[in-house]
């Protein structure tokens, strides 16, 4: 950072082609702020709101009318400090709005630090700033505010037709990490590309690793609903991947599962999936999916239960996962794409009507709905009636055999799971009750009648065994005990009890083997005891060359990627080979009776990524593991957007500038399967910033702006396919506007302009040609500016560190180096007489750093003081940081 004065500017506006302008264009409200061009260094660029806003240390810069005026917001009129390390425009429910993070100075036992104010924001053009509270919960996230903490760089992205998913904000902090907000800047999270990396930040005494060292990002909306968020660190780039929960598995508390041959469109492939958050449909081949919710046409936010019959789609919903309130019956009749029919009838709506298990017998479709009884259609759901079960006495507070949890059907008996027991319907062809039986489980046992699932299992030697699962009823929790029980006799006589104290909450059947899920996964053959633990993992095997002499010795061993052994399972379906489960956490599906799973867990956190990939200089095309700078480039011909990364070393690595692109990967039909980021190196050194004008790149680097038309490359990933253009600028005759060695720090392209920021002056350049210089921004006489220049200082990229100061009448000057421990590095002036001027100059007094202290050996990798010592006693200090 840079320190101007701004008391005693005297601004020099070089102008070589002035346009027409009335101080009646400035919006009125305007009128407030210090006016003034503030300084000559401009370390980021942007537009907003029809403004040119720069960011500088003496505050944020912006004109109105292209650079005849300039306004300035700073710590004496809203800003926390002045000092700007990053900024950022973009829409918002209110308008635009304006972020900034500021910075100031605290001298801590002798020494300038840098502490960061976190970010805060604007609404109003700046007129009145927000700071965020990053000490106050819900916000309170360690490591924003404080030393050595200072924001890089902040992006975002508002859609105003979707503004409950598309209002991200993010920033950058190098202490700090990655810092999202999925509001609008309401509520923050720290997120990580893993669990692993969190750790750093709460066990004390841990450095960040470099992977949690954020310099940058940058947000790509090219790919629908799905945000892909790009952040630059010390170790690579990570690609935060944000999908809508409409696009993607969003039933994590599964309840229900469909698993059919007939629940799709030609395909046959589709598996609907039930749960507190709503309803997703999944493809268990290809593992696509979408999700529904209660906005989509569902009558209520969580899923009971779930029957496809007939060419309907058939949800039973309740309020959500902490109200039970039923809310009714929804149906879809394109394989839950739409919601067409709704059924509130009173019998399915209410505290105690939920409905919770659907059967089919013959035509006709019954539904379960507990304390509203027994229910029927014969015409696929159009029409509903009521079976009382128990007529004798109809009321379910007083005949628990009229509140029904669970159905089974086997020929033409209808097995149902009440708060009494089994009561076993036998009905004639037309539906009508033959007979009524019921089993009453033994009162004097301390095993609970109430049967909440009941399965009929066929034998491969034809007998039948009936499975019951059976909980505690309400009034007897904490008194009863959970169990399995099985009737041999087809509900005559049960064994009892058959396993018990373990909560059961399905079974499903894979031939004669028996399948039991709830606090855990059990099996069995037969009618045995379902006692054996039936494992649910993801797994791969990995082959191991033991003799690297012997190739053809070759070893496996077997990788376990996940388990749903200890998840709290609700719910199994089998049909064929194919086995579904749904838990607490997910769900996992095999197509091979069991021996390999596919396990999804589904993410309904709005600041969890679905996905994180890393890419770092392994890859080729990416040159260097630190990245300073992104850029997002939209291409009239590409559907997809181009990620450009500016990449310089860590530790080994080359300096460069990087593109992405995302190409198709097609199979042997030619058909495209998917897409993947490939990178090409094409510049060899790195850029401080990125702009674009349709399909023209422009780099702010060391050696100056610079530009190419991507839109006629030959090959977009190499440099071969790029002719980089250098912006000359120079005055009108023929001298340079800039010292060698400055730097280019920030360029925007607006309508009309190019504005390009460095470390001496800001240049305006004609959008039209960008080698026409249209204005020059200078401060004449910046009174106590100090700062070095190029910064951070690298052995490998830079050649010296460049001086600039200011000398008001002649005086002697001493320049030092010293460590973060104010060691003593090295003495660059040693009392050397300068004129008045602005410095550096030309010639024998430009006096520059290499990196080597006093012996002629490179300094180590950290951050420096330098002090500035004028003969009138003044003393100026700042900092100068050194990487590889």
């Amino acid at each position: 950072m840079y320190k101007l004065k701004k008391q005693l500017l005297l601004i020099l506006i070089v102008s070589l082609c002035l346009p027409v302008f009335s101080f009646a264009d400035i919006p009125e409200f305007f009128d407030q702020p210090d006016s003034g061009y503030t300084s000559n260094v401009v370390i980021d660029i942007i537009n907003h709101d029809g403004a040119i806003w720069f960011a500088t240390d003496e505050g944020l810069n912006y004109s109105f009318d292209g650079g005849l005026t300039w306004l300035l917001y700073d710590n004496t009129n809203g800003l926390v400090s002045s000092s700007i390390s990053a900024f950022y425009s973009m829409p918002s429910f209110n308008g635009q709005r304006i972020w900034a993070a500021t910075n100031h100075d605290e001298n801590i036992v002798g020494l300038n630090i840098s502490i960061s104010d976190g970010v805060s924001y604007s609404d109003d053009n700046g007129q009145t700033w927000n700071q965020v509270d990053f000490e106050t919960a819900p916000n309170d996230i360690p490591y924003i505010w404080g030393g050595d903490r200072t924001i890089f760089d902040i992006t975002g992205h508002y859609d105003e037709t979707n503004p409950t998913f598309d209002n991200w904000v993010f920033f950058t902090a190098f202490a700090g990490g990655l810092i999202a907000s999925s509001d609008g800047g309401d509520n923050w999270k720290r997120i990580f590309p893993s669990p692993l990396d969190s750790l750093q930040f709460y066990i004390p005494d841990i450095e960040p690793s470099f992977r949690n060292r954020y310099f940058s990002c940058a947000i790509d909306t090219s790919h629908g609903d799905t945000i892909f968020t790009w952040s630059g660190t010390a170790s690579g780039m990570f690609q935060y991947i944000f999908a809508e929960p409409k696009d993607k598995p969003f039933t994590k508390n599964v309840t229900d599962i469909v698993l059919c041959d007939s629940c799709g469109a030609g395909d046959s492939s589709y598996v609907y999936y039930g749960g507190l958050e709503g309803f997703t449909r999944g493809n268990q081949f290809t593992g696509t999916a979408f999700s529904k919710f209660e906005s989509d046409g569902l009558l209520g936010g969580s899923v009971t239960a779930l029957l496809d019959f007939g060419g309907k789609l058939f949800i039973g919903t309740e309020v959500s996962a902490d109200d039970n309130t039923s809310t009714g019956l929804t149906v879809s009749t394109d394989f839950g794409e739409n919601f067409t029919s709704i059924y509130n009838d009173p019998a399915f709506v209410g505290a105690e009507h939920r409905i919770s298990d659907f059967a089919v017998m013959r035509d006709r479709i019954y539904i379960a709905a507990e304390e509203s009884g027994l229910y029927v259609s014969s015409d696929t759901g159009n029409s509903w009636s009521q079976i009382i079960v128990d007529a004798a006495d109809p009321n379910p507070a007083t005949n628990l055999r009229n509140i029904v949890y669970a159905l089974d059907v086997v020929d033409d008996t209808l097995n149902l799971g009440t708060d009494s027991g089994l009561v076993q319907l036998f009905l004639d062809p037309a539906g009508a009750i033959d007979s009524i039986r019921n089993f009453v489980f033994d009162s004097d046992t301390l095993y609970t009648t109430k049967i909440i699932e009941l399965q009929t299992q066929t034998l491969s030697n034809g007998d039948n065994v009936l499975w019951t699962s059976n909980k505690p009823i309400d009034s007897l929790v904490g008194i009863s005990l959970p169990m399995l029980a099985h009737s041999l006799d087809g509900g005559r006589t049960f064994e009892i009890p058959y396993l018990h104290n373990i909560f059961i909450n399905d079974i499903g059947f894979l031939g004669d083997t028996t399948i039991i899920v709830g606090s855990g996964a059990f099996f069995s053959t037969g009618n045995a005891v379902p006692s054996s633990s039936f494992h649910i993992y993801e797994s791969i095997i990995t082959a191991i060359e033991p003799n690297a002499e012997d190739t053809t010795v070759i070893d496996t061993t077997f990788v376990v990627l996940d388990s749903l052994n200890s998840d709290l399972l609700s719910t199994i379906k089998i049909n064929g080979d194919t086995i579904v489960v749904g838990g607490d956490n997910g769900y996992a599906i095999s197509l091979d009776r069991g021996i390999n799973f596919k396990i999804t867990r589904v993410n309904t956190e709005d600041l969890a990524a679905d996905a994180v990939l890393n890419f770092t200089s392994t890859i080729i095309g990416i040159e260097g593991d630190w990245i300073p700078a992104l850029g997002v480039q939209y291409k009239t011909d590409d559907p997809f957007a181009r990620v450009w990364a500016s990449t310089r070393p860590t530790f080994g690595g080359l300096p460069g500038i990087s593109i992405g692109v995302a190409a198709s990967v097609v199979d042997t039909s030619g058909e495209i399967i998917r897409y993947e980021r490939l990178w090409g190196n094409v510049y060899d050194d790195f850029a401080w910033n990125f702009a674009f004008a349709a399909d023209t790149v422009f780099a702010a680097t060391n050696n100056g702006l610079i530009y190419a038309h991507s839109d006629s490359l030959t090959d977009p990933l190499t440099s071969e396919g790029y002719d980089w253009t250098t912006v000359v600028l120079e005055d009108s005759l023929g001298a340079p506007l800039l010292l060698e060695g400055t730097a280019v720090y920030a360029v925007e392209v607006d309508d009309n302009y190019i504005w390009v920021g460095t470390g001496d002056r800001t240049i305006r350049l004609e959008r039209s040609n960008p080698q026409q210089i249209s204005k020059v921004f200078y401060v004449s006489d910046p009174a106590d500016e100090v700062y070095a220049f190029p910064v951070p200082f690298s052995h490998v990229n830079s050649s010296a560190v460049d001086f600039h100061f200011v000398v008001k009448e002649e005086t002697e000057i001493t320049i030092e180096i010293y460590d973060f421990a104010m060691h003593l590095v090295r003495r660059v002036v040693n009392n050397v007489t300068f004129a008045p001027g602005i410095y550096p100059t030309s010639g024998t007094n430009r006096f520059t750093w290499d990196g080597l202290n006093g012996k002629g050996d490179e300094v180590a990798v950290g951050m420096y003081y330098f002090k500035i010592i004028y003969g009138t006693g003044d003393v100026h200090w700042e900092k100068i940081a050194v990487i590889p």
